[in-house]
């Protein structure tokens, strides 16, 4: 016989760890649809607030713009992928996001790109950390569930 109690137990606690693995992605594409909003329309002060070179030609103005957009949809998705909990999705971004810091110190290093983008890279390695962890608890009460 089934203890319904223990069930209804473990369903509460997939639920928690789900909600949290959700809001994880969903908040980290919040912050990201903030950011690249900031790219979008604010370009010159966005670029000196992060202590990153002033942007002194329209080229570099408009890239700035293209850059935000396509960080804007990227936020989306993140934002997408939380609400409807794509765990796919979840896992290869999480592997990708736990690369940036490590390439981005490479660029610093080997290519001369500014200090201040490890910024960018702090904050997305420890957000996928913040995720990394969402997703052990999620797995670890799936688990359970299938015993």
């Amino acid at each position: 016989m089934v203890d319904f109690r223990m069930t209804k137990n473990y369903q509460v606690k997939m639920t928690c760890a789900e909600q949290h693995l959700k809001n994880s992605f969903i908040l980290v594409g919040i912050l990201l649809v903030f950011e690249g909003l900031a790219f979008l329309i604010f370009p010159y002060s966005t670029a000196k607030l992060l202590l990153l070179s002033a942007l002194e030609t329209k080229q570099a103005e408009q890239f700035a713009r293209v850059a935000g957009l396509a960080i804007v949809v990227i936020g989306y998705y993140y934002c997408v992928a939380g609400y409807f909990t794509l765990i796919g999705y979840f896992r290869a971004s999480i592997i990708g996001r736990l690369f940036i810091l490590p390439i981005i110190s490479a660029m610093v290093y080997f290519y001369s790109i500014e200090v201040p983008f490890l910024i960018f890279g702090i904050q997305d390695f420890l957000s996928a950390l913040w995720s990394y962890a969402c997703l052990m608890v999620y797995d670890a009460e799936q688990q359970k569930l299938q015993c």
